[in-house]
């Protein structure tokens, strides 16, 4: 279990570190705070802010998922991590943004 971890926090750093370049990396986070701010901090929100930002993040997604499938992607070190990591994180998020569309 604790090797799991340490493997899983290893990959994550060199994704982080080497792999994505460092505005996309932030982008999600920053998505995160939009998301937010939308479902808690704005009275009367449209919503509309989540769902531009979380298409930006999509967009860019589905151009390095079409890369990868291509076998296009440069100097990654762990190319099918990166695609796992970013996948498993376009899904949350998308969830989050389902749950705060129905709010």
């Amino acid at each position: 279990m604790i090797a799991t971890i340490k493997k899983l926090s290893k990959n994550i750093y060199k994704f982080y570190r080497f792999d994505c370049c460092w505005p996309y990396s932030v982008s999600f986070y920053l998505v995160l705070i939009i998301f937010y701010l939308e479902a808690c901090v704005i009275k009367n929100p449209s919503k509309w802010a989540s769902i531009v930002s979380y298409g930006i993040l999509l967009a860019y997604y589905l151009y390095i998922r079409k890369l990868y499938a291509e076998r296009r992607l440069t100097q990654k070190r762990n190319e099918s991590f990166l695609m796992l990591f970013l996948t498993a994180k376009i899904i949350i998020w998308g969830c989050i943004l389902v749950r705060i569309a129905l709010l």
